[in-house]
């Protein structure tokens, strides 16, 4: 598994992150914690058009929520357990 920081733009960093993504289900929808390091990059992936409406979704100690892919700056993956 890995854990990502994510640098916004206006400064702040989200430390230490797990990060989720919408899976559309025949009965709704459901969040699924993302493992694979391609498909998290994935989710940080910007696209000249379309991204204002695309967020990346996080948990972490302290907080869990989104963040819109155009206000993230930058973000670093960490193994689990490789402090580095």
């Amino acid at each position: 598994m890995f854990n990502v920081d994510i640098g916004l733009k206006n400064g702040s960093i989200l430390c230490n992150c797990s990060i989720f993504e919408e899976v559309v289900e025949r009965l709704g929808v459901r969040m699924v914690q993302v493992t694979a390091k391609e498909k998290i990059e994935q989710q940080f992936s910007k696209m000249p058009w379309g991204n204002e409406h695309r967020f990346v979704y996080f948990q972490n100690e302290d907080m869990n929520g989104k963040v819109n892919v155009m206000n993230i700056e930058k973000y670093t993956l960490a193994e689990e357990g490789n402090e580095s």
